[in-house]
């Protein structure tokens, strides 16, 4: 991809309306995928919304490539690691950010989006300068506390402290500080690291697993395959393996399958009836 794009600013009313414009087309695909109907809406419909949703998602991810680069210079410049390199890898972080993105919180899109991108960069570039070994359950303690990170930025509207983490998850705040500490060293981990049901629970906080019957056999095939729901877990390559797709490909139907769980957590009703209910507003506005 290619880093001349001028990015178009976008104001806190806009992103509102782009990640709305998302969440009704993550919705009208899934209504697609399905064979569902909701409020009699034509396919013809639920196609003009999926596309005006991946054009809301497009436009979110170019108008916040400024920050990509910003962070991925910061790092080239400080690990002699390519610039190109790193800015790719920044790219997969803003799309993460995207998938998860919550914009009822109230919080600007950029503040919860720099710990993703600058954490997916810097990652990747003290990686490439050199590694020290880790087990599985210390990098994971590491990526625990970023995501509790993650979620306090978007209450805060800031980074959060170490110690404001640690008291949020009622862990000793030396504790906290350390690990985190371990997450800007360069680390690999001593054997696969694959997720499991428990990091699904921290992905999704605050649910039981009532939401899974109601995701389509595609969201439910790729989530039980690769937090090891009913089966052992597999990693991204196994299943693009099996799948005949590539990694690159696997990664984004997680995020996706993940975002429709979100969706479907957040808001009590069914997809389709979510769809319908978003249908009839639009209608009446």
């Amino acid at each position: 991809m290619s880093t001349d794009y001028e990015p178009e600013l976008l104001t806190h009313d806009e992103e509102i309306a782009l990640a709305v414009d998302i969440e009704a087309g993550l919705l009208a695909a899934h209504a697609l995928a399905n064979g569902e109907n909701p409020c009699e809406a034509s396919n013809g419909e639920l196609q003009f919304l999926a596309e005006r949703g991946e054009a809301a998602r497009r436009r979110l991810y170019l108008a916040n490539l400024a920050l990509v680069r910003q962070r991925a210079g910061y790092w080239a410049k400080r690990l002699s690691v390519s610039f190109q390199e790193l800015f790719q890898e920044g790219c997969v972080g803003l799309g993460e950010a995207i998938a998860r993105f919550d914009h009822s919180l109230g919080h600007r899109f950029s503040t919860f989006a720099h710990p993703l991108v600058d954490g997916r960069i810097a990652q990747h570039a003290q990686t490439r300068c050199g590694t020290i070994e880790f087990t599985r359950h210390r990098v994971r303690s590491v990526l625990r506390y970023q995501r509790a990170g993650e979620e306090l930025a978007q209450r805060l509207a800031r980074q959060p402290r170490p110690e404001e983490i640690a008291d949020h998850l009622g862990v000793k705040r030396s504790v906290v500080r350390a690990t985190l500490e371990i997450g800007m060293t360069p680390v690999s981990v001593l054997d696969e690291d694959l997720p499991d049901s428990a990091e699904l629970t921290e992905c999704l906080p605050g649910s039981d697993m009532a939401w899974f019957d109601r995701l389509g056999e595609y969201e439910q095939m790729i989530l039980s395959a690769r937090f090891g729901l009913g089966q052992p877990p597999v990693s991204r390559r196994t299943l693009a393996e099996r799948l005949g797709a590539s990694v690159s490909t696997v990664r984004r139907e997680e995020l996706r399958a993940l975002s429709m769980a979100r969706r479907v957590i957040l808001y009590p009703s069914s997809p389709s009836e979510r769809m319908g209910q978003w249908h009839d507003h639009q209608r009446a506005g």
